[in-house]
């Protein structure tokens, strides 16, 4: 099968995940694969002289609906990979009321609004050649660790966790001071700048014993590009809940993604916080930082359900098998 993967267009953005999806095309599903930017696809005719089985664009932002008919007249078979459901729904939502054989969206909530056929969900999940279990060193290893951009919950989670944070060996990493919400000044000594290998994220998973794991808020307006006018509740898990369990390390996510339940057994598999109560996280935090037996065998029975079930080789069947049927 020939795949054209028309990627991001974000040079920093999702560069990861698009290795993961592309390696696993080849290696797994013995796919050729060309992949080229929005730019490229959106000013050349590459589609003519390659002829794919499948048109597969990613993310989407940057591609216009007027290039996917064209290429639908001619024959191929257009698949659209959405990844910023629901926060930029309005933008898909426009982009596909004509265009598109398949859309394939990351958020479940949102596929009653798109009002189309051909509208599934794929849900997050992670690349375990990448995130696994694995020993490190003194710098990676932390009582409790956070990584991921600033968004206004967070840091307010965060600010909220302060004098716990202080107490001890903790880890902030991302970039932090970009929306309107401020991390307080004693814990910015804590934090590390973004990273942007993945090998080296996995590396702080394994060496905390608590990762923490704090979902986007679907209605913040304070992030500029935020464009869900319908005010479209997430409820979808975030890849880095995959990502977390497939390297067998511990994580509290919080219990705002109503399908959390649907992919882990709470206090078997994953352990959750009430979104609007501090408290609750506080004391899940220090329980189970002194209950390590506990902590054992909850992040090893995510590590199985997660690599069985969770990778890019189980979503990526998914998907090729409905488009092939």
């Amino acid at each position: 099968m020939k795949i054209l993967f028309v990627n991001s267009g974000r040079p920093r953005a999702f560069v990861s995940i698009q290795s993961s999806i592309i390696d696993t095309l080849i290696t797994k599903f013995k796919c050729k694969v060309r992949s080229i930017s929005p730019q490229q696809f959106m000013t050349g005719n590459i589609e003519d002289a390659f002829l794919p089985d499948i048109i597969l664009v990613f993310y989407g932002i940057f591609v216009q609906p007027k290039k996917i008919l064209d290429v639908m007249r001619k024959g191929f078979k257009t698949v659209l990979w959405a990844t910023e459901d629901p926060y930029q729904f309005d933008i898909y939502y426009d982009k596909t009321r004509m265009a598109y054989d398949y859309v394939f969206t990351n958020d479940l909530a949102t596929i009653p609004y798109y009002n189309r056929e051909n509208i599934y969900y794929l849900p997050a999940c992670t690349d375990e050649k990448i995130y696994k279990p694995q020993q490190v060193n003194l710098k990676y290893k932390s009582d409790i660790c956070i990584i991921g951009q600033g968004f206004p919950r967070r840091i307010r989670i965060l600010n909220s966790l302060e004098p716990l944070l202080l107490k001890y060996k903790a880890k902030i990493i991302g970039q932090w001071d970009i929306w309107n919400e401020k991390l307080s000044p004693a814990l910015k000594k804590l934090v590390t700048n973004y990273i942007t290998d993945p090998c080296e994220v996995a590396r702080y998973y394994n060496g905390a014993k608590i990762n923490i794991n704090i979902h986007r808020e679907w209605e913040d307006q304070a992030i500029p590009y935020n464009q869900n006018s319908r005010n479209i509740k997430a409820a979808s898990l975030n890849s880095r809940t995959f990502d977390i369990s497939a390297c067998a390390a511990f994580q509290i996510v919080d219990n705002s993604r109503e399908e959390v339940s649907d992919f882990f057994k709470p206090d078997k598999q994953i352990v959750t916080f009430d979104i609007d109560n501090c408290s609750d996280l506080v004391n899940k935090i220090l329980f189970y930082l002194h209950n390590k037996k506990l902590r054992d065998e909850i992040r090893h029975n995510a590590y199985k359900q997660t690599v069985q079930n969770y990778t890019y080789r189980n979503i990526i069947r998914y998907m090729l098998d409905i488009i092939n049927r």
